[in-house]
C-alpha cells in the first residue's frame, strides 16, 4: 500500500496553503474576515494559511465556501 512520506505530505500541504493565500489576495480578502470566516483565530489563519499548521478539511471548506468554489479544487 503506498503512503506518503513526510516531505510529500509537507510539499502538498504547502500547496494547499499557497493556494488559500492566492485566493485571498486575488479576492481582496483580509486575513481577518478569513478568520471569522473559518472560526479561527487571526493568529492561527496566519499559521494555517502559511502551511505551519496542518490544514483540516473543515478549515479547507470553509475557504472554498469563501471563495464560492468547490473545495477540490484547492488540492
Amino acid at each position: 500500500m503506498y503512503s506518503k512520506t513526510d516531505a510529500e505530505m509537507s510539499k502538498q500541504l504547502q500547496t494547499v496553503a499557497g493556494k488559500i493565500r492566492t485566493m485571498r489576495e486575488a479576492m481582496a480578502i483580509s486575513q481577518k474576515e478569513m478568520a471569522m470566516d473559518t472560526q479561527t483565530t487571526v493568529e492561527q489563519y496566519q499559521k494555517l494559511e502559511s502551511g505551519e499548521s496542518d490544514l483540516s478539511f473543515s478549515f479547507i471548506y470553509k475557504c472554498a465556501q469563501r471563495f464560492g468554489m468547490d473545495y477540490a479544487l484547492l488540492y
